[in-house]
């Protein structure tokens, strides 16, 4: 019987050889091993995540209505006058924090911001204070610093560094007017945990008040561990 190959048959026998698997070594030998992919097992200590550099910010402005608000740390030196929260005139919303001169007696009040790991960043906030009793027009009876705190809080004896003082941001020609000011810790930060410090120290000197305290940085995560974008603090 004559065998005749139809257009239909030729349709076939091509989606047949689409179908079928093709083999890529001699005869005899089956296909060659496949890379690994996303089920089989990796070694141990393989880095399963590259490196990856994420944003992360703190944020406080005293919202909770207490000190120190939640995460921070407060050391009190002076029995009378260190930090609180205030309602009187603040930058925003209800509550800034502050602090009230002791004519008396020394002051050392420290703020620590929760820990964290920086690679690089800095912290932004507003103030205000007396240019006529803290910044030397005429008399430089308190100043308020910033501190990147290396782990613990050394009182400025260790490896703590002295970021500058806030009351030299301050704007005139008035006393308690709100004014911006910027520190950059990148130089100092090694990704190791860090805290930044607001410090008011003096005698006779005069309240001061910040309020919109902003600490921005970046961190990297490598291996199976994962690093998150934050935001903590009361607004």
């Amino acid at each position: 019987m004559k065998k005749v190959i139809t257009a239909a048959t030729i349709v076939v026998l091509l989606a047949v050889s689409l179908i079928l698997p093709v083999r890529a070594g001699p005869p005899g030998q089956g296909p060659p091993p496949r890379p690994p992919g996303p089920t089989d097992e990796i070694p141990r200590g393989h880095i399963t995540l590259a490196d990856v550099e994420a944003q992360a910010t703190i944020s406080e402005g005293f919202e909770g209505g207490s000190v120190p608000p939640a995460g921070w740390t407060h050391i009190q030196t002076n029995p009378n006058e260190t930090w609180e929260v205030f309602t009187y005139n603040p930058y925003n919303g209800i509550y800034h924090g502050h602090v009230l001169y002791d004519d008396l007696q020394d002051q050392d009040e420290v703020l620590l911001s929760p820990s964290f790991t920086p690679d690089s960043g800095s912290v932004k906030l507003w103030s205000k204070g007396s240019l006529y009793w803290c910044r030397g027009d005429p008399y430089d009876n308190c100043d308020l610093e910033v501190w990147f705190v290396n782990g613990s809080w050394d009182g400025g004896g260790g490896d703590d560094v002295f970021l500058g003082k806030i009351d030299d941001y301050w704007v005139g020609p008035f006393d308690y007017i709100w004014s911006y000011s910027t520190f950059d810790f990148s130089p100092y930060a090694s990704g190791n945990p860090a805290r930044i410090a607001l410090r008011y120290v003096g005698k006779d000197g005069a309240e001061i008040g910040v309020d919109d305290i902003q600490i921005d940085y970046t961190g990297t995560s490598c291996g199976d561990g994962v690093f998150l974008p934050i935001i903590l603090g009361n607004y």
